[in-house]
């Protein structure tokens, strides 16, 4: 990536970190200075993580809306955004990032650790409880009585 590509990107990871949602937009829609919506900052994170990080979860749903990618681990510590506002207790980005972005919660860092495992507060750890699925996919064969 060239200089300029750099520069580009990063406004749109300052623009996260500062919790600019109008901001965020704009740069994602800018047609004449494209921005790669998952692009990492020098220490490995993008704009999802630094949101999530920051609480900023307006700047959350803005990322999601534009298909960024609440999964994206970091190079070094294997943490996804999930884990960024799990270590925080920031329950507004984690209820944007598991319900809105259906953020994978089973996800594990450079530990072994899932978000529920490192999150303390209870209302954090409710949202990061991973979901069973209760649908049924083999239907039911009237004609079999023991089902199998």
């Amino acid at each position: 990536m060239d200089d300029d590509q750099y520069f580009i990107n990063q406004r749109l990871v300052n623009a996260a970190k500062r919790g600019e949602d109008e901001s965020v937009e704009e740069f994602i829609l800018d047609a004449e200075n494209k921005v790669d919506i998952n692009c990492v900052d020098s220490i490995g994170e993008t704009s999802a993580h630094w949101a999530a990080k920051n609480n900023h979860a307006d700047v959350l749903k803005v990322l999601i809306k534009y298909k960024a990618n609440v999964n994206a681990v970091t190079a070094s510590s294997n943490e996804t955004p999930l884990h960024k506002a799990a270590y925080k207790n920031n329950l507004d980005a984690i209820r944007v990032l598991v319900i809105d972005g259906k953020a994978d919660v089973s996800i594990k860092d450079k530990d072994g650790n899932t978000p529920l495992q490192i999150a303390k507060d209870v209302e954090c750890r409710k949202l990061l409880v991973p979901r069973v699925d209760t649908s049924v996919d083999d239907p039911v064969d009237a004609d079999d009585s023991d089902n199998e």
